[in-house]
Formats: structure tokens, C-alpha cells, sequence
């Protein structure tokens, strides 16, 4: 068969995502390598199964062409699936009863700290997304995810000088950063430690984003609101993508109780406790292990991910973490659904430190 009779048929009897997930390995084989004729600058590697949150699927993995390098993209065949979430699934025997009373006595602590007037599931529900169904197209979605285009800076220019020398006064910096405006935009500076050299990188945080990605290679664009929620979740009721439930004994951006620890007495210190001599170890990576496609996330409240139409998912700047609310709240931004609209559909941008983004090529 020609490639041009494989692309033909394919487009007249595409498999959609019910038929692959109860299609055989021939057959899901045969349906990647028919992409793979089509799309140029893009690879078929095989099939690998992936697994989360009890969800499990094979997925067909193709190497893209993206700014001159090979990166993993994941074949997502066009469907419709049930998205957002039901509280009353956290009354559930899906939950246990230790799991979830040590979450609403987190959120309890917060409640009356900062006068938050819902119980646990009002606030729940109100913040996170209705149970709908949502539609996407055949596309190909990047497995990882990348920071906002950081364009190359001139290390000698006046604007790092301050950056530069903030390295020599804290050797165990990995990046120093600072923002101006200039002529009505807002501009990003940072400096990093790459190896034993300094990098100097800017950035126009005035600019769209979503033009500018495009603009650099009009074949991608940004995941909508409603697909960015199915590919996290892929389907699972679950609060989180993981589970209905995360550790109430730190953030998040803790790699244990012991770091959570450590991290609240440094903020007692005013920053003058020093860190232990061994490294503090991860006990905990369920937000941080790809999902049931393959597909990994940032893990951390203080990066979400941009979306299309300028809006941001799976994040809020770190400002639960950052104000000392309990672990549950700074837990809960990382939630499939979540849609507190202060912080997805921000009135100005955020920083570029403070999101992600990932392609994806509609077929």
C-alpha cells in the first residue's frame, strides 16, 4: 500500500480512542506507522504501557523534530471522555476515613486561620471543575513539558551585573533573578549556574506567549482548557491524577517530612539555619511519576502549565505554599479539575519561573 493510500484510508476511517484502547498491538502498530507517514520531522519508536491512579494504557511513542533536537511526544487518537470532578466522591468508600479526616483537618487549620467561610467539600467543589464531557482531536502531545522560550543575554550588560555578583555572595545559588520594565513591558532577568559557568537569559513577559510559540513554529500549539484536563487525568474520577488523596505531612515541593521539617524551622531562623549535611531523600514521587499516557507534570503548585487562551492549569504560583497555608492546600492546586479562577485566568501573566507549557501537533 502506497503512502498515500495508508494516509487516504486513515483519514476516511480514523481509530478513534475507544477502538485503541481495545485494539490489539497490530493494530495500534499499524494505525502509528500511518502517522508517522505523514507527519514530517516525526518518528513511530514503538508501543509502552503506562500506569496511574489504578488507570492503565498502551500508548504509541513518537520522536519530533523541536528546535533542532528530538523530543518524546505521545499519539493521542480522537475521542470523548468524561473530565472534572464530583465531591461527593470524597464521602465515598473510594476514600478512606484516615485519608480523609487528616486532609479536612488540614484544610480545618487553614479555615480558621484565614476565615475561609466553606467547609472542606464546599470549597472543594467550588474550586474544581463541574463533571462534563469533553471531545479532542488526533494529536500528538509532548510527554514533557518546557519553560517559556529564555532568550540568551549579554552577561556583561548592566541588567546582570547585580545578578553576577549576588553569585559571589551565596556560592550554593543555581539562579539569581530579577524583573524591569522597560518602555511598558515587563522584562524578566535571570543568571544560572550551568556546570562551572554562568548563563545569562531575559525574557519579555509583556509578550503572547501562545503567538510566540507559534510564531517559532506555527505546526504547535497550546492544549485547550478541556484537553489539558483530560490528558492530565485521562479519564480517572480521582481527585488527583494519582489518587483521591495526597501525604498531610508536607508540600508538595518537600521531598519528605524531614525536609517540610527542616523548612519550617529555616523560616523561624529567618533564613539563617543551615541545610543538613546529607540530602534530604525522596520517600513520595506519586505527583511527580508520569501518567497513565506517559505524560509528566511539573509536581510543584508554584509551576502550572499555560493553556491555551492565556490561561494556566495544575497551579498557583506557589501562593498557598508560599503564605504558610496547611498541607492541603498546598496540595490542592495540583488537583485535575482545580480551577480557582484567581490563579488559572490571571489577570496579568505570570512569570516565566513560574509556568510550563508542552506542545502539541493536531492531526
Amino acid at each position: 500500500m502506497t503512502a498515500t493510500s495508508v494516509a487516504q484510508e486513515n483519514s476516511e476511517s480514523p481509530m478513534d480512542w475507544t477502538a485503541w484502547t481495545n485494539a490489539d498491538d497490530d493494530a495500534r502498530q499499524s494505525f502509528a506507522r500511518s502517522i508517522d507517514i505523514r507527519v514530517d520531522d516525526f518518528e513511530f519508536v514503538g508501543l509502552a504501557t503506562h500506569g496511574l491512579a489504578n488507570v492503565k494504557h498502551r500508548v504509541a511513542i513518537f520522536r519530533g523534530l523541536v528546535d533542532e533536537t528530538k523530543q518524546p511526544f505521545v499519539l493521542i487518537p480522537r475521542g470523548e471522555a468524561m473530565v472534572g470532578f464530583d465531591v461527593e466522591r470524597l464521602r465515598s468508600d473510594y476514600v478512606s476515613d484516615a485519608e480523609l479526616s487528616a486532609m479536612i483537618e488540614s484544610f480545618d487549620v487553614s479555615r480558621d486561620e484565614y476565615e475561609i467561610e466553606e467547609d472542606f467539600f464546599d470549597y472543594v467543589s467550588a474550586r474544581t471543575t463541574d463533571r462534563r464531557r469533553v471531545a479532542w482531536p488526533t494529536m500528538l502531545v509532548q510527554s514533557g513539558f518546557d519553560e517559556p522560550m529564555w532568550e540568551n543575554g549579554d552577561i556583561e550588560s548592566d541588567v546582570f551585573k547585580p545578578l553576577v555578583d549576588a553569585f559571589q555572595d551565596n556560592t550554593n545559588s543555581h539562579v539569581c533573578s530579577t524583573s524591569r520594565e522597560i518602555d511598558g513591558e515587563q522584562w524578566e532577568y535571570r543568571v544560572r549556574r550551568v556546570d562551572s559557568s554562568l548563563v545569562a537569559e531575559q525574557y519579555n513577559a509583556s509578550i503572547d506567549f501562545e503567538r510566540s510559540l507559534r510564531s517559532r513554529d506555527s505546526r504547535f500549539r497550546l492544549p485547550s482548557w478541556d484537553e489539558w484536563e483530560f490528558l492530565c487525568g485521562v479519564g480517572a474520577e480521582t481527585l488527583f491524577r494519582w489518587g483521591d488523596e495526597a501525604p498531610m505531612d508536607r508540600y508538595p515541593t518537600d521531598l519528605s517530612p524531614e525536609e517540610a521539617e527542616w523548612r519550617r524551622r529555616w523560616v523561624f531562623s529567618a533564613g539563617t539555619l543551615d541545610p543538613p549535611k546529607e540530602p534530604f531523600r525522596s520517600d513520595d514521587t506519586r505527583h511527580t511519576r508520569p501518567n497513565a499516557i506517559g505524560l509528566t507534570f511539573s509536581g510543584s503548585p508554584y509551576r502550572g502549565e499555560f493553556v491555551a487562551g492565556g490561561r494556566v492549569r495544575g497551579g498557583d504560583g506557589g501562593c498557598a505554599i508560599c503564605g504558610g497555608c496547611g498541607w492541603f492546600l498546598g496540595w490542592f492546586p495540583l488537583a485535575t479539575a482545580y480551577s480557582e479562577t484567581f490563579f488559572c485566568e490571571p489577570e496579568t501573566p505570570y512569570g516565566p519561573d513560574y509556568t510550563v507549557f508542552r506542545r502539541v501537533l493536531e492531526l
